[in-house]
């Protein structure tokens, strides 16, 4: 049976996560957008609030696909602390090296590569195209745009204020 996931976010990020995670095999069953107006951005699949959507705990998978770190950060928590799970989504033409450090909530988009002993921490986005070297530290929250480079021992550090 297929991992059920939701999507929280209706933007473009949002649709480029869900192309990866249907790619992978998960069964989408739903976006979710605190914004009244926001649209589906797939034919046929429901959009839900925070304060709509009623799941089984066996439904509670969900990556948030927001560009934005400070949104990201204080909607990751938002279901961190209501006993979701945070998915990693790694897209599969992604080449990974198999002793990097990943945390949860993770978007890792297509082409992207990343080598030998790289950490990177929880909710972060390593857009399409990028390219991180070995032995880099990746901190949580960050969006490294497409087809950025990151050379050996590269450290990206983020301080997100409330």
């Amino acid at each position: 049976m297929k991992k059920g996931l939701y999507i929280f976010g209706t933007g473009t990020h949002a649709l480029k996560v869900y192309n990866s995670a249907n790619l992978l095999g998960y069964k989408i069953l739903g976006f979710i957008d605190d914004n009244e107006s926001a649209i589906s951005p797939v034919k046929n699949i429901n959009i839900y609030s925070r304060s709509n959507i009623k799941v089984d705990k066996v439904d509670k998978n969900i990556i948030i696909a927001i560009g934005n770190s400070k949104v990201r950060y204080e909607i990751f928590n938002y279901f961190l602390n209501n006993g979701w799970i945070l998915e990693t989504i790694i897209h599969p033409s992604a080449i990974i090296a198999p002793n990097i450090k990943i945390e949860s909530g993770i978007f890792i988009g297509a082409g992207s590569i990343v080598e030998s002993n790289v950490t990177i921490k929880e909710g972060t986005i390593i857009d399409i195209g990028v390219v991180i070297d070995h032995d880099c530290y990746i901190d949580g929250f960050l969006h490294i745009k497409a087809g950025q480079i990151l050379k050996a021992f590269s450290k990206i550090n983020v301080e997100l204020k409330s």
